[in-house]
């Protein structure tokens, strides 16, 4: 999916998830470790670590979280990359 998206920072922390009360666990959403970089999906099916081990997610256990606390927790929003123009460029010939 990152491959044909960009990623919007949306702000650290639970909060910039858009819900209230913790976290809210979407397709289209991505966690980033600040210690090793590692993007996480937020699919709310799937279970993953980061890198580092800083990170997790038990979807089984509704369990989500950083051993760094929630606000070293980067929050992105997948967005479709912008259409780049496929025109040659314009020529002035003189």
């Amino acid at each position: 999916m990152l491959e044909n998206n960009d990623l919007e920072y949306l702000g650290n922390g639970p909060a910039a998830t858009g819900t209230s009360g913790g976290w809210g666990m979407r397709q289209g959403l991505y966690f980033k470790c600040t210690s090793c970089g590692y993007f996480m999906p937020a699919d709310p099916q799937a279970y993953d670590d980061c890198f580092c081990g800083r990170m997790y997610k038990d979807a089984d256990a509704g369990r989500f979280g950083s051993s760094l606390g929630d606000t070293e927790i980067e929050v992105y929003r997948a967005v479709p990359h912008q259409q780049r123009s496929h025109r040659p460029a314009h020529r002035d010939e003189h």
